[in-house]
């Protein structure tokens, strides 16, 4: 069997746990499926080329290194549950950066994330070892609830999409530029979108704003209540603001 779909399958909480033995898998459709965890040793499935997303489970054999042998993977992925993520070198098994195919990626946090972690440097750390693909042009962060700054994203030469949402303890943003003597930040970022972020209240950017966001066109802050007024300059780097 090289495709499974189970797309809108509501009721579907889990898959068969012996999974692992189709191989010769290439395409699993969950879609619309209210899966809780993924099967055991998804690794075994290397074959894979289209994964609608991926669960990460606190067992060993169902946690977010199971993604390390998945380097065929095309489009889109969303990665849920990432609380479930215990530290940085586990995170960094997953061997995102090596998904050179994906386009598009998501990193989801469960509403109730933030019982999870007590200690934000640790979950910036596991953020950081997620560090996408240099190919990847959408990218989104959502519910990541203890983080307190972002990963440097300015790097990722072919983003075109960026949107950060549900940060409840954001409150400065900046250092996502990275290294800005190393070349332009954002290169080829054509939006930029932040929803729901209550505490952030200070951006910081390079002396010459324009060395960032060069295609840059339309910039997006909902919800963001501390923001109000305060990034008039910076906005006009883009050719479309919203707040």
């Amino acid at each position: 069997m090289q495709t499974l779909k189970l797309c809108n399958c509501k009721q579907l909480s889990k898959l068969p746990n012996d999974m692992q033995n189709l191989v010769n898998l290439r395409h699993l459709n969950i879609i619309g499926t209210s899966l809780e965890q993924m099967p055991r040793k998804m690794r075994k499935l290397n074959h894979l080329q289209h994964l609608s997303y991926f669960v990460v489970d606190k067992h060993e054999e169902k946690g977010i290194k199971e993604l390390i042998t998945l380097s065929n993977l095309h489009g889109s992925l969303f990665i849920k549950k990432l609380e479930n993520v215990n530290n940085g070198f586990e995170a960094s098994e997953a061997k995102i950066m090596d998904k050179e195919y994906l386009d598009e990626l998501w990193f989801l946090w469960s509403q109730d994330a933030k019982d999870h972690f007590t200690n934000s440097q640790s979950e910036m750390d596991i953020l950081c070892k997620l560090q996408p693909s240099k190919n990847l042009v959408r990218l989104f962060l959502t519910g990541c609830s203890n983080c307190c700054i972002i990963p440097p994203l300015g790097q990722l030469q072919t983003l075109k999409y960026l949107a950060i949402a549900d940060m409840c303890m954001l409150e400065t943003v900046g250092s996502e530029y990275g290294d800005t003597f190393s070349g332009t930040s954002f290169p080829s970022l054509e939006h930029l979108e932040f929803d729901d972020i209550p505490c952030w209240q200070v951006w910081h950017h390079p002396h010459d704003s324009y060395a960032s966001f060069p295609v840059s066109k339309s910039l997006v802050i909902c919800n963001c209540p501390r923001t109000t007024g305060k990034f008039a300059l910076l906005s006009s780097c883009f050719g479309n603001y919203s707040n």
